[in-house]
Parts: structure tokens; sequence; C-alpha cells
């Protein structure tokens, strides 16, 4: 009998091990196991917050500039965001076309644009906003052009070119940034 009892109070004290174990298990994977766990992938924030907004409600567009960067109208076609500390900047100029060519149309003809050659070895699509374009790079270090949109064109075929020439290497980034704030408005 006794041995019987030392049986059953073994027994018993194994069945509470291990309800123990299974129930604190228990606990542990459902407080850590099932919480949602973090992608690690933060949402970027908008770096152009706080930058000023030009809008060209004849050319239908706006663009983002920073503070320090000011306007200035050069020809009748043509505008110019300048950072006068460096010397950078970033010029938007309207192209003609007479035909109402549509970009890729207007791409493929174009061999001269403000009297300069396209390079269409060089030029990659891109989407500006959604908005598709023409894009060459410099490889060359400031102060020298950084990138040329050949063209980028609105629904009424007004087809515009951009020219960044970076004066030093920390314009390099403002310039990139302000080139994907531009946006037709109409």
């Amino acid at each position: 009998m006794n041995i019987q009892k030392n049986i059953s109070t073994s027994l018993g004290i194994i069945i509470l091990i291990v309800l123990a174990i299974l129930i604190g298990g228990g606990i542990l994977i459902y407080q850590y196991g099932w919480q949602p766990k973090s992608s690690g992938v933060t949402t970027p924030q908008d770096e152009t917050v706080g930058w000023q907004v030009y809008e060209n409600n004849g050319y239908g567009f706006e663009i983002k500039h920073s503070k320090d960067w000011q306007f200035e109208v050069t020809v009748v076609n043509s505008i110019k965001i300048r950072k006068s500390t460096s010397g950078s900047y970033f010029e938007i100029v309207e192209n003609k076309n007479e035909n109402n060519l549509n970009l890729d149309e207007w791409f493929k003809e174009a061999t001269i644009i403000n009297g300069r050659p396209t390079v269409n070895a060089n030029a990659k699509k891109i989407f500006i906003n959604g908005v598709e374009a023409y894009r060459v790079d410099s490889e060359l270090q400031p102060p020298n052009p950084l990138f040329e949109i050949v063209g980028i064109a609105n629904s009424q075929r007004k087809i515009f070119s951009f020219y960044a020439y970076s004066g030093q290497l920390d314009d390099n980034t403002i310039l990139e940034k302000m080139l994907f704030t531009f946006k037709f408005t109409k």
C-alpha cells in the first residue's frame, strides 16, 4: 500500500510539473510568439515638408524648393530656381512643339533642343509623379550639370526640359528631390 501511495504521489508531482511547463510555455508563446512583428520597414518621411511651393498657372505646373533657393525668370520660356551661395540651379524651359506631337514623337524628331544636340543613346525613360520623361545623367563632378530631363509633356502636349546644374556636391540631393516634387496642375 505504501508503494502505491508513493507511486500516486510521484505521478501527481510529475503531472503537476508537466502542467506547469505546458501552461508557462503557452503563456510565453502567447506573449512573444503571436504578437505582430515589426517589419523593420519604416515609412519614409517627406523631406520636402517646409519647402516653398512655386506654382506657375500659365504653364500649369508646380515645384517645391528649399527656402534658401530663389526663383528668377531668365527669359520668356525659362524659369530658374537658384542657390546663390553655391551657384547651383534647377532650370525649367518650355520647348517648341508646333506639330503638337506627343512626347515620344517629339523626342524622336528632336535632334536639337534649345541649340543643344540631344543624346538619344544616353536618354532613359523615367516617371516623375506618374508622367513619362526622358532623362540624361552627367558623370561629371560639381561644378557641372547633374542631369537633364530632355522632355516631359503635360496633357496639352506642352513639352518642357529641366536642367540641373550642381555648383557643389551637397546640392545634388536637393536637386534630385526638387525634380520629384515637380507636377502638372492642369
